[in-house]
Parts: C-alpha cells; structure tokens; sequence
C-alpha cells in the first residue's frame, strides 16, 4: 500500500487577528491545542506550527486532514499548499511548471498574491511577473488573463523566508476556539439542539449537555454528527419522574435540575433550543433557573440562514418540523424542586463517539 505524502496546510482565522495581542496569543495556542486534539482522537500523524498571522499543519495528505481543518471552530478557511523559495525566479518557474498540468485550452487565468515582509517586490510584482510566465509556459493553449472571473485562480503568498503556491480555499465554520470563553451547560432533548450547541460552540463556549432518558435514537444521531466538531462529546442524563406530565411540567421541570446542574459544573449561561416559538412559550419559565442567564441561539435562524446551518451540521436527515409544544396534560407539581434535585442524585451519562472524518466541509457560511 503506498503511503500518502506529506504535505502542507494553510490555516487562516478571522475574528482572532483583532483581539489584543495578549489574548491573541492564548487564542491561538488554544486553537492548536484543539486541532492536535482532533487529530490525535482520529490517530492523523502530522504537526501544527504558528507565525505571526497564520498557522500551518504538516501532515499526510489524506480526505481527513481536511475534514478536521473545516470542522474545527476558529478557522475560517484551509488550503493544501506547495512550499517554494520566496524568490521571484522560483516561484515563476514552480507555478509556471504546474500550471502546464493545470491549463487547458483556450482558458483564463489569474493569479492572486498576498506578501508579508520586507521583500525588494511587492505583491502586484508578483502577480504580474508569475502571471507573465503562466502565460508564457501556456502560449499555445492560447491563455487569456481575466481577473474578474477566470476558469483557472493560481495563489501565492509570500512569507519572508518561503512561498507557498494552492490552489483551492475550504471554507471552515470561523469564530472562535472552543475552551476560550466560558462554561455553559444545555437542555437538549430533540435534534435541533445539535443547532443550538454548535452555535454555542462557535462562539467559543464548552458546552456541558444534560438530556432526559430515555434519550432517542435521532437525538444520538444528532449529537454523533456534532462529535466531528467537538471529539470528546459527554451527555449527562436524568430520568424524568412519573408525577411529571406534559410539555409544562417538564420545561418547569427541566429548568430545576438545570439551576443545580450549572451551579454543580460551575457554568455561567443555560443553553435551550427553543425556536422564536418556544420562546415566546417558555419566556416565563426564565426565572427558574435560579438568576442563570438563558440562551436562545436558533430564535434568529429561519428559512435559508437555517437551512445553511443545518447542511454545515449534517443533521438534516434527523429533522422534522417544528419543535413539540402543546398544552399541558397535568399541573407542575408542588415539589418539583424535590423531583429535580432526588433525579440529580440518580445522574447518568454517556460518551458521544464522532463518525468517521469525511472530507472537506461543503458549507460553513452562516
């Protein structure tokens, strides 16, 4: 069996590059951590490097090492790149060289440089002299140059001591690191809360779930799908009581053991996933969670921009309509406290194991 090659990784983020320099610095460092974490749960043999503004991945080229790259929070984009000298002499004649196998004719073409350093050329220099010898190497495919929307895009960017050339940008999910803001735990109990915790997750938080049992099948699935993005995933699970009955009674019932489950874990939020509906139907219930604040995070998701994050999670399939609500079958009990702190004691929990990496994510754009 031949043994795939190594090969390099560009790793672009966005909303970190404009955080102080300080917590720039812990950003990353936790960014690095999280992808050599990824890549270790999935045995991918490779290293991550940082320079000021980038991070790179030296690994065995292979579908994984992308999937990991796209489905990895604070990333905003990733790209398979070629390492070549920083002269203007190399890297005419490297790209020129590969783009005799890329080229077809009557093609356009246009090449895109970003530079970073003292060098005696300036980016425009580079795109106009590699692009003069694309053409050149080219001339009897009868290459056109357009920079608007052209059939081929060659990039290069130029650090002080290297280059490197790619040619495909994957897009990733962006925002920021997971482990770099706070605790918050989360009441799930149908599939769209995987909705809910990856947007969580974006923005940085470590999310603690907590489920009823019995927990379904298409929850599980769900949370399987969120595992690519989160390795490590566990769920905390307690039984409901019989004297709980109806949609009500187990919100009210839900937000107690929640009070005590984030006190227990130290966390700051509770995390719900209510749509606008729910809550505009579990509004009054707030204050059941003992002063936490409650986060809502798909009340702003509808039509297309949720339909964009549920392709970027993969649970479409596990998804029916709206969100179960209903009246109430029987009142809250009185002691509904009592129930919630006596199932506490009886907590359960089970570990999520990710699939098995798939290649590079499609959409991530929300």
């Amino acid at each position: 069996m031949t043994t795939a090659p190594w090969r390099t990784y560009l790793v672009r983020y966005g909303e970190i590059g404009i955080k102080s320099p300080a917590i720039r610095n812990r950003f990353e460092k936790r960014l690095i951590m999280n992808l050599e974490e990824a890549f270790l749960a999935r045995g991918i043999e490779g290293a991550v490097e940082r320079e000021w503004g980038r991070i790179y991945v030296k690994a065995r080229e292979t579908p994984e090492v992308l999937g990991v790259l796209t489905r990895t929070f604070g990333i905003v984009s990733a790209s398979p790149a070629e390492e070549i000298p920083a002269t203007m002499e190399a890297m005419c004649s490297e790209v020129a060289a590969r783009s005799r196998e890329i080229m077809g004719p009557n093609q356009s073409f246009a090449v895109r440089a970003r530079r970073t350093g003292d060098q005696a050329y300036t980016s425009m220099d580079v795109q106009k002299q590699v692009g003069s010898a694309i053409f050149n190497a080219n001339a009897e495919k009868n290459p056109r140059v357009d920079l608007t929307e052209p059939d081929v895009e060659f990039f290069l960017e130029v650090r002080p001591d290297k280059a490197f050339f790619y040619r495909d940008v994957y897009p990733g999910p962006g925002g920021l690191p997971l482990g770099t803001q706070g605790r918050v735990t989360a009441f799930i109990e149908h599939p769209e809360s995987a909705l809910a915790l990856w947007l969580v997750m974006r923005r940085g938080c470590t999310v603690s779930p907590l489920a009823f049992e019995p927990v379904s099948e298409e929850l599980r699935e769900a949370l399987t799908a969120l595992a690519d993005w989160a390795p490590g995933l566990k769920v905390a699970t307690v039984r409901v009581p019989e004297a709980v009955r109806g949609p009500l009674a187990r919100r009210r019932f839900a937000m107690e053991v929640m009070r005590r489950y984030t006190r227990g874990r130290r966390a700051y939020a509770v995390v719900v996933e209510d749509d606008f509906r729910g809550a505009a139907r579990y509004a009054g219930f707030d204050e059941h969670t003992g002063g936490f604040p409650v986060f809502r995070p798909l009340v702003g998701y509808v039509g297309a921009r949720r339909d964009r994050l549920v392709r970027a999670v993969g649970i479409g399939p596990l998804l029916g309509g709206a969100l179960s609500g209903g009246d109430a079958e029987a009142p809250i009990p009185e002691n509904v406290g009592d129930l919630a702190k006596e199932a506490l004691f009886d907590m359960g929990s089970f570990q999520v194991t990710p699939r098995a990496t798939r290649g590079p994510l499609e959409e991530a754009r929300l």
